[in-house]
């Protein structure tokens, strides 16, 4: 019903505004398919960090070719 609906719009809400912001902070702040690009990236890239599987300082990094502990 209504608070699934709420909840929607929420969730909604806030894909809309990080793909615009991600986008803009890019220059192209109307491009939503760039936006969103990034927005997911950044999102399961963070959560790949707060889990421990990579980590930026880590000697075990992509830079180094490889992307799990």
């Amino acid at each position: 019903g209504e608070e699934v609906d709420a909840r929607l719009r929420q969730i909604m809400t806030g894909i809309h505004q990080a793909a615009r912001s991600a986008a803009a902070e890019f220059g192209r702040p109307d491009n939503y398919v760039l936006g969103a690009n990034i927005a997911g990236f950044r999102k399961v890239a963070d959560a790949m960090i707060e889990l421990g599987v990579w980590s930026p300082n880590d000697e075990k990094s992509p830079e180094n070719g490889a992307f799990f502990p």
